[in-house]
């Protein structure tokens, strides 16, 4: 079997997919309303990581229910951190984000 791997880059870039996606007035960072990635503020850009993680995780978390497969149950015991997740997000946000 093939062993699956989630990364803090490969979670960070699936928070940039969701945000600059149709789905992105899910998030409290609303880039339709900045003129600029970099005037959003690090506060805000933390509490959107955060928000959005949790959702994110209890997602994996039901998967391995649904499917019955074990890969994904140690697939989500070894998912990083949340505070890791969010560094990543906030160093790469002004390069990643997409203004409307």
């Amino acid at each position: 079997m093939e062993t699956i791997t989630l990364t803090i880059e490969t979670i960070g870039e699936q928070y940039f997919k969701s945000l600059n996606r149709d789905n992105k007035k899910l998030h409290l960072v609303d880039l339709d309303e900045t003129l600029s990635p970099s005037q959003v503020s690090p506060t805000t850009i933390e509490s959107d990581v955060e928000a959005w993680y949790a959702g994110f995780r209890a997602c994996l978390q039901m998967v391995p229910r649904i499917v019955d497969d074990s890969r994904l149950r140690v697939l989500t015991s070894q998912l990083p951190p949340v505070d890791d997740i969010t560094t990543w997000v906030t160093k790469n946000f002004v390069t990643k984000a997409k203004v409307a």
